[in-house]
């Protein structure tokens, strides 16, 4: 199910007004039914070097993408700077280049995020 058609999902007259004016409903709904994987054990859905992470990374997912529906114009939504690119490979050297990338990518996210929470503070 997409996005655009689950924003549809929960609304009714009986629904209590939630977080920015939508239904309550729709985001309980949205997180148990918005995204399901294949299998019921998410470790089944990826490959054996990323079981040991797998369930992490399929709630990260879900996290971020209600995070786009609840508060768009949250800095991780909106962000105009690039995520580093993730890559599998079999050289050190590119790996440790990945690494940097997120090195920086990170601390330019944590500024905007303490950027953000002193903004909050002085309203």
């Amino acid at each position: 199910m997409s996005l655009s058609s689950y924003k549809s999902v929960g609304r009714g007259s009986n629904q209590k007004p939630g977080f920015l004016g939508k239904p309550l409903g729709l985001y309980k709904n949205y997180w148990v039914q918005g995204y399901t994987l294949i299998s019921k054990d998410v470790e089944d859905c990826v490959p054996i070097f990323l079981r040991h992470i797998a369930n992490d990374v399929y709630v990260c997912g879900k996290t971020i993408n209600l995070l786009k529906i609840c508060c768009p114009q949250h800095y991780i939504c909106w962000s105009e700077l690039p995520a580093p690119r993730i890559a599998v490979t079999f050289s050190l050297q590119e790996v440790e280049e990945i690494e940097r990338e997120c090195a920086v990518y990170r601390g330019r996210m944590e500024r905007i995020a303490k950027h953000s929470a002193i903004s909050r503070e002085e309203q």
